[in-house]
């Protein structure tokens, strides 16, 4: 599985993501273990022990940790572009959105890619209007993905998308869209397109959902090759990205997505704030 990046929290790098909680703390015991008829004295094991704000931090280890917590929380917040709307990704499991097309943009630039593709992996990312930090960025992606480029057809690109749309239970009218998400399937194996246009039809059926998929302008061509750009994660078949097997890979970075992401924002300094709404959900 893709791992999830490690978070910062009272000076402390822990699993889990960024802005999480303290994962757990280690309980370590003498014990005697049995190697044969000898016993080997002074081993050690751990355990995780959940852990809330009713447990203290250890002052000698907070001690320890303080300089490396100045020396990250000092690169999360550095500055390295603006933007001059707010941005969320509340919504972007049900519709176009700014905050997603940044990195869709990104993988696309990086990849020389035709078409990419990326999930929604944190509903509560954010970018507020005005300055944007390092840490406003890893927020939005908090996985250690990297980035690859695989040689695809156009069938190869609606057998995902089609996979990606059963995320969507059957239609049925006057119930929002959150309310029929199949909550079996985990939101980050919801990938969303970006350059092709397409309906995502849910009152069809699964199979059958990808509507109107066009690329440039023109209806896609099963045959049709296109540059894709995605995640190590998808390309080893997270997900149930099938499809994906044996698809040539053109191009592999060595950079996390993240740090493209942060690269990018650095060098061209604003937010793209508009999304192109290149897809939608229907009916």
């Amino acid at each position: 599985m893709h791992g999830r990046a490690a978070g910062f929290s009272a000076g402390f790098p822990v699993a889990g993501g960024l802005r999480a909680p303290l994962a757990g703390a280690a309980d370590r015991r003498d014990y005697r273990a049995e190697v044969g008829q000898a016993s080997v004295p002074g081993m050690r094991r751990t355990r995780t022990i959940a852990t809330d704000d009713r447990v203290e931090p250890d002052p000698d280890v907070v001690k320890l940790a303080e300089p490396y917590d100045r020396e990250t929380q000092g690169w999360l917040s550095r500055v390295i572009g603006e933007s001059s709307q707010e941005l969320t990704a509340r919504e972007a499991r049900f519709r176009d959105t700014a905050i997603l097309d940044l990195i869709q943009k990104v993988q696309m630039d990086a990849g020389k890619a035709d078409v990419s593709m990326v999930a929604s992996f944190n509903a509560d990312a954010r970018i507020d209007k005005g300055p944007v930090s390092v840490r406003d960025i890893a927020g939005l992606y908090v996985y250690e993905n990297t980035l690859v480029v695989l040689e695809v057809t156009g069938q190869q690109l609606k057998e995902a998308l089609e996979h990606s749309a059963k995320y969507f239970k059957a239609y049925e009218p006057g119930k929002p869209l959150s309310d029929l998400v199949d909550e079996k399937i985990p939101a980050y194996n919801f990938d969303i397109a970006e350059g092709v246009t397409y309906d995502l039809d849910i009152s069809k059926p699964i199979g059958q959902r990808i509507q109107n998929l066009r690329f440039r302008g023109q209806p896609l061509a099963p045959s049709k090759k296109l540059r894709l750009a995605t995640n190590n994660y998808r390309v080893n078949g997270g997900g149930g990205y099938v499809m994906y097997k044996n698809a040539p890979v053109v191009y592999r970075s060595s950079e996390e997505i993240r740090e493209l992401i942060i690269d990018w924002v650095e060098k061209n300094k604003t937010i793209p704030v508009t999304s192109n709404n290149n897809w939608r959900i229907v009916p």
